[in-house]
C-alpha cells in the first residue's frame, strides 16, 4: 500500500493573529503536521503540499506563501487550486495515480471546507483515507446567531467523516502504527534472507568437490562394506560344504 501525505492549505493567511482568514489552532496543528511531514521525509515517502487560492477576487500575495514550518522541499510537488475540493480539476487525481498511491493521510486547514471535501472526493475516487485531527483545525462559525467554537467544529468535522468510514486518528497513533510494521517488515525481510543464505551455502556444499577428510571416511565405509560381504560369502561357502551325509550325522548325534 502507497500512502501519501497531503498537507492542504497551510498557508501563512491563516496563522496571522488578526484578520478574517485566521484559523484558531493553526499553529498547534502545523507542529503536528510538521511531525508527519519529518517521518514521511526521513522514509522517503511521497508528499504533495496544496495550496488553496479561494476566488480571484480574494487571492493576495500572502495567501499563497506555504507556511514557514511546512514549506515544501524541491522534491515534493505542490498544487495550487482555487477550489475547496483538492480534486476538483483532477490534477491531483493524476499526480496520485503517478505515485500509484492508495491511501491517503490528510491533514490541513479547514476540517470544515477542504478537509471535509477532499476527503470525500478522495473516498468517491476508491482511495482510503485517514484524516489526522491533532493536524487539522477549523474556523469558527456562527449559525442563527450562536457562535460555534473552532473546537466543536473540528469535532463535528471529523464526526461527518467517520461516518463515512473516513479512519480519524492522530499524529502518535499513526507514526507508532508506522513503525511497529516497519519493524515487522524489516525482521521478516531478515528471516528470509537468513534462510536464503543458509540455503545457498547447502547448495554449494553439495556442489563442492569432496575433501580428503570425506574421502578417507568414504573410503573407511567402502571397506567396511567390501569385508562385510566377505563375510557373508565365507558363511555360503560354508554351509554349501556341508553333505547331507554330515546333516545327518549331527541329527543322529
Amino acid at each position: 500500500m502507497q500512502t501519501v501525505l497531503l498537507l492542504v492549505a497551510f498557508q501563512s493567511t491563516y496563522f496571522k493573529k488578526k484578520g478574517n482568514h485566521r484559523v484558531k489552532g493553526a499553529k498547534q496543528s502545523a507542529k503536528s503536521a510538521a511531525k508527519l511531514l519529518a517521518y514521511f521525509r526521513e522514509n522517503g515517502l511521497p508528499v504533495i503540499h496544496v495550496l488553496q487560492t479561494g476566488k480571484m477576487e480574494d487571492i493576495t500575495a500572502d495567501k499563497l506563501i506555504p507556511y514557514e514550518l511546512l514549506e515544501p522541499h524541491q522534491d515534493e510537488a505542490t498544487l495550487v487550486t482555487s477550489e475547496v475540493n483538492a480534486f476538483a480539476d483532477q490534477k491531483l487525481n493524476e499526480m496520485l495515480q503517478g505515485l500509484q498511491a492508495d491511501h491517503l493521510l490528510i491533514a490541513g486547514l479547514t476540517a470544515e471546507k477542504q478537509i471535509l471535501a477532499t476527503a470525500q472526493a478522495a473516498q468517491g475516487l476508491n482511495y482510503n483515507c485517514t484524516v489526522v485531527q491533532d493536524a487539522c483545525a477549523a474556523s469558527t462559525l456562527k449559525l442563527d446567531g450562536e457562535k460555534l467554537k473552532a473546537e466543536v467544529v473540528l469535532k463535528v468535522a471529523m464526526a461527518m467523516l467517520r461516518n463515512t468510514d473516513v479512519e480519524i486518528s492522530t499524529t502518535k497513533a499513526f507514526i507508532k502504527a508506522e513503525q511497529k510494521k516497519r519493524k515487522k517488515q524489516s525482521k521478516a525481510a531478515a528471516k528470509q534472507e537468513a534462510i536464503l543464505e543458509a540455503t545457498k551455502v547447502a547448495l554449494e556444499a553439495d556442489a563442492a568437490p569432496a575433501t580428503s577428510t570425506q574421502k578417507g571416511k568414504r573410503k573407511n565405509g567402502a571397506a567396511k562394506s567390501a569385508g562385510s560381504s566377505r563375510k557373508s560369502a565365507k558363511k555360503s561357502a560354508k554351509i554349501k560344504e556341508i553333505t547331507p551325509e554330515q546333516t545327518a550325522d549331527q541329527v543322529n548325534a
